[in-house]
C-alpha cells in the first residue's frame, strides 16, 4: 500500500453531551404544514458529503495536514455566516480530532469515491505515526508536532472507542491497518475499563491511561456513550479480526456487567453510574434516569450487534426482556395520543415528559432488534414505532417550520429557549427509522415526512463558501426564523456527520416491494447502524458501488426494486453477471430465488 503523508484532520469539538403500549394501529396521513420541498435522493447525500469534503480539505494544510485556521463564531456574528475577523489562531493548540478525519470512510463505503478513502487513510497514517505504545489516542498538537502530555480523552463516543470503530472498517478494506487496529483495541481493553466492574471510565489521561477525576462529577460515567460504545467498538474490531477472541470476551463482559445494574422490578437501567461509590450517579446528567437515545437505544444496539456476531443465548436473554422494558418504560399516552418519552426513571415513570430529536434512530434500533430477535414478527414493537412516528412527525406535532426542535413537552411546546434548536447530527439519522417503517407498513408517508425534514436540514444548516469560512454544515440551528445558530452552545460546529448522509440516503433510496429482500448484512454479521456520533455500516460486500455501478450481491424474491430516489436514470442492468432486460429507467423487476444485480445509471 502506498501512503502519502498528507494528514487530513479537522479541528472540532463536538457538542453532545409507565404506561401500557398503545395497542391499536393508527393509519398514517400526511399533514405537515410546510412548503413541499423537492424530492430527496441519494444524490443529495453525495452532494452534501462532497460539500463537507471541500471544507475538510480547506482546513488541512496540503503539506503537513495541519488545519490552516481555527473557525468558530463570535457573539457579534452569531446570526451571519461569516468569520470575519477569524479568531486568534494562537489562543489554543491545534489538536487533531482523529475521528473527524476518519469520518469520510463512511462516504467511501456508500459511494465508492476514492477521495473519501484517501482522506481516512491520511488521518489513520498520522495516528499510526504518533500513537504511543499504550495504544491510547493522543492529543497531538500540530503547532509543536508533539503529543500533549496533560489532558483527557473520552473512552467512548468521540474518543478511543469511536476511533477504534472507524479503524475496524478501514482495516476490513486494507489489512495493512490491522496492526493499528490491534494497538487501539488492546489500549482500550487495558486502560478504558475499571477492572472491578468491567465498566468504562468517563475520561482517561492519554499519556498514562489513568482515569480522570472531575471536580464536578467525580468518577461518574455514562454507561451508554462510554461502556456500550467501548463494547460495540471491540465487537467491530473482533468482526474484522476474529482471531482476537479477547476483544469479543471483553465486549461481552461489558454488556453483561451493565445488565447487573438494572432495576430488578422493571429491568431498566440508570444511564449514569458512579464507579467510585458503586452506585447510580447523582451529579452527571441524567443522574439516575435514562434517555431513549442512550441507555435505551445504545444498549439495545450493542446487544443486537453482539447477538448477530455470536448467537449467544445469554445476550438474547438480556435483549428480549430489555426491549419489553423499554416499550413499557418509555411509552406515554399523554404525548399527543402516544409517543416514546425521552427522559424516564428506572421505575418506568416520567422524569420529564419530553420528545427528543433522536427518536428516528430509536425507531430504527427497535425495528432492527425486531428483525434480529423476532424475525420481524413482534407486532408490539411495530405498533409502537408506527404510532410514535404518526403522532410526532407525520401529523406535524413534533415540527416547527418543518424542522425538529431539540425537545418538546407533551403539549407540543418547546421546553425552553435552548430547546428551540434542531440537532442536525440526529436528524441525519431519520431515514434509518422512517424508511424501514415505510417498508414494514407499506406506507410511504413516513419516508415522505423524513425526506421533507432532511431537505430543510440541508438548506438551513448549510454554510456557503466565502472569505474567512469553509463550506460545510453546522450541528445546531434554531427552528424559528431567522434560523440562526443555537445560542446556548459555545459555537456551531462543522457538521462532519454529513459524511454519513450518503449511507443513510442510499438505504432510504432502495425501495423493495413486499416480496423482495435486499441482503444488506446477509451471510455475515454485524449489520447494526452505529451510535449517535458513529458511522453507519453494513456488510460492504453485499451492497457497494464499484466502477460506476451499484452492486447488490444478495437480493431474493420476485417483485420490484424501485430506485427512483437514487436520483439517476437506470441505463443498464445485469443479473448474475449476465445481460438483463426486465427494468425501466426507475425500477428493476426481480426474479424468484436469490440473485446478484448490478445497476448502471446514466450521468
Amino acid at each position: 500500500m502506498i501512503r502519502r503523508k498528507k494528514y487530513l484532520v479537522l479541528i472540532l469539538g463536538v457538542v453532545f453531551l409507565g404506561a401500557g403500549l398503545l395497542a391499536r394501529w393508527i393509519a398514517p396521513s400526511v399533514s405537515i404544514s410546510v412548503a413541499e420541498p423537492r424530492r430527496m435522493t441519494y444524490q443529495d447525500g453525495v452532494a452534501a458529503a462532497n460539500w463537507a469534503y471541500e471544507g475538510l480539505a480547506l482546513m488541512s494544510d496540503a503539506a503537513t495536514g495541519a488545519p490552516q485556521a481555527r473557525y468558530s463564531l463570535s457573539e457579534q456574528v452569531l446570526h451571519r455566516y461569516s468569520y470575519d475577523p477569524p479568531p486568534d489562531e494562537n489562543s489554543d493548540p491545534l489538536v487533531a480530532d482523529f475521528w473527524v478525519g476518519l469520518a469520510p470512510l463512511s462516504a467511501y463505503l456508500a459511494t465508492g469515491d476514492e477521495k473519501f478513502l484517501t482522506a481516512a487513510r491520511h488521518t489513520a497514517d498520522l495516528l499510526e505515526d504518533v500513537l504511543p505504545e499504550t495504544g491510547l489516542v493522543p492529543l497531538y498538537d500540530f503547532s509543536t508536532q508533539v503529543c500533549i502530555e496533560e489532558g483527557r480523552i473520552m473512552t467512548g463516543t468521540n474518543g478511543q472507542a469511536s476511533i477504534l470503530e472507524y479503524v475496524s472498517y478501514l482495516a476490513r478494506i486494507d489489512a495493512d491497518y490491522r496492526p493499528l487496529l490491534g494497538k487501539l483495541a488492546d489500549g482500550l481493553c487495558r486502560y478504558a475499563l475499571q477492572p472491578e466492574t468491567d465498566l468504562a471510565w468517563f475520561q482517561i489521561q492519554p499519556a498514562t491511561g489513568a482515569p480522570v477525576y472531575s471536580a464536578s462529577f467525580g468518577f461518574e460515567t455514562q454507561l451508554g456513550s462510554q461502556s456500550v460504545s467501548c463494547a460495540q467498538a471491540l465487537l467491530a474490531a473482533y468482526n474484522t479480526d476474529p482471531d482476537q477472541e479477547r476483544w469479543l470476551k471483553t465486549a461481552l463482559r461489558i454488556l453483561q456487567a451493565i445488565w447487573q445494574l438494572r432495576d430488578p422490578d422493571t429491568n431498566l437501567l440508570a444511564e449514569v453510574y458512579d464507579l467510585e461509590h458503586q452506585q447510580p450517579g447523582t451529579r452527571l446528567y441524567p443522574y439516575q434516569d435514562f434517555r431513549y437515545d442512550d441507555m435505551g437505544g445504545v444498549y439495545l444496539r450493542g446487544l443486537t450487534m453482539a447477538y448477530q456476531i455470536t448467537g449467544d443465548p445469554e445476550i438474547r436473554a438480556i435483549a428480549e426482556p430489555y426491549m419489553s422494558a423499554l416499550l413499557q418504560g418509555t411509552w406515554d399516552t399523554g404525548i399527543n395520543g402516544g409517543a416514546f418519552r425521552y427522559l424516564n426513571t428506572t421505575h418506568g415513570e416520567p422524569a420529564a415528559r419530553l420528545v427528543e430529536t433522536m427518536h428516528g434512530l430509536f425507531i430504527a434500533t427497535l425495528l432492527k432488534a425486531n428483525d434480529v430477535f423476532y424475525a420481524g414478527a413482534n407486532q408490539e414493537i411495530i405498533r409502537a414505532c408506527t404510532a410514535h412516528a404518526q403522532h410526532t412527525i407525520v401529523d406535524g406535532f413534533g415540527l416547527r417550520n418543518g424542522m425538529v426542535p431539540h425537545q418538546l413537552g407533551r403539549d407540543g411546546r418547546v421546553v425552553n429557549a435552548s430547546s428551540d434548536s434542531q440537532l442536525a447530527y440526529a436528524v441525519l439519522q431519520f431515514p434509518l427509522g422512517y424508511e424501514r417503517l415505510s417498508q414494514i407498513t407499506e406506507n410511504p408517508a413516513f419516508r415522505q415526512a423524513s425526506n421533507q425534514i432532511l431537505s430543510i436540514l440541508l438548506e438551513r444548516h448549510k454554510i456557503e463558501a466565502g472569505q474567512g469560512q469553509v463550506p460545510g454544515y453546522v450541528n445546531i440551528v434554531e427552528t424559528q426564523p431567522p434560523y440562526g445558530f443555537e445560542h446556548d452552545y459555545a459555537r456551531p460546529e462543522y457538521l462532519w456527520q454529513a459524511f454519513f448522509l450518503p449511507a443513510y440516503l442510499l438505504y432510504n433510496s432502495l425501495h423493495p416491494s413486499a416480496e423482495v429482500t435486499i441482503g444488506w448484512d446477509q451471510d455475515e454479521a454485524p449489520g447494526v447502524f452505529g451510535l449517535v456520533c458513529d458511522m453507519p455500516y453494513w456488510n460492504e460486500r453485499q451492497v457497494f458501488w464499484q466502477d460506476g455501478a451499484l452492486h447488490l450481491a444478495w437480493v431474493s424474491g420476485s417483485g420490484s426494486l424501485d430506485m427512483r430516489d437514487i436520483g439517476l436514470r437506470i441505463r443498464e442492468v445485469t443479473m448474475d453477471q449476465q445481460g438483463y432486460a426486465d427494468y425501466t429507467e426507475d425500477v428493476v423487476h426481480t426474479q424468484p430465488g436469490r440473485h446478484t444485480y448490478e445497476i448502471w445509471f446514466a450521468d
